[in-house]
């Protein structure tokens, strides 16, 4: 009884070891819920916003399935809308962009977050999805950006100017 006991701890202690690390600006990453309900495989998935960011979820194999991303915000869940017609070309932009697939967009302050994914496998099981975080530059960020934009336009512009009296 001791060693089950020992076992079950253990396993417990390993499974919240393995969350997956989200980095922002890496692009889309698979993962895939097995059975209706529970967890996906990568679950936890955790990452850290340094600035404001949008974390994305998109099915992007078969039509009709429904996440729910739960954690360290409010539970949302995708919606679906659209006739159950898989795409030719099931890549998560082309599913992202799509009415057929469902998927959700959930904008996040800064901090630090943990959260796990379920999905229902309406359309079938195994369920997979893709998910992605982007992070927004701060405002100081995107005012040096304009700026810099703005003197290459400059020197560009002054570099074209016929030169007066040559």
């Amino acid at each position: 009884m001791r060693k089950l006991l020992m076992a079950a701890l253990l396993a417990g202690v390993a499974s919240a070891a393995s969350a997956t690390v989200l980095i922002p600006g890496t692009g889309w990453q698979s993962d895939q819920v097995d059975a209706a309900n529970t967890d996906s495989i990568n679950s936890p998935w955790t990452f850290t916003l340094t600035n404001p960011g949008v974390f994305r979820l998109t099915d992007a194999f078969i039509v009709g399935d429904i996440y729910t991303v739960s954690g360290s915000f409010n539970v949302a869940s995708t919606f679906f809308a659209g006739p159950a017609i898989p795409l030719s070309n099931p890549t998560a932009d082309a599913a992202w962009l799509s009415a057929d697939f469902s998927h959700i967009l959930v904008p996040l302050p800064a901090g630090v977050y943990s959260i796990t994914i379920q999905g229902n496998g309406a359309g079938g099981l195994p369920a997979g999805f893709f998910v992605q975080l982007t992070q927004v530059p701060e405002p100081a960020t995107w005012a040096m950006m304009i700026a810099g934009f703005g003197l290459v336009g400059l020197g560009l512009r002054r570099r074209r100017q016929p030169v007066v009296g040559a």
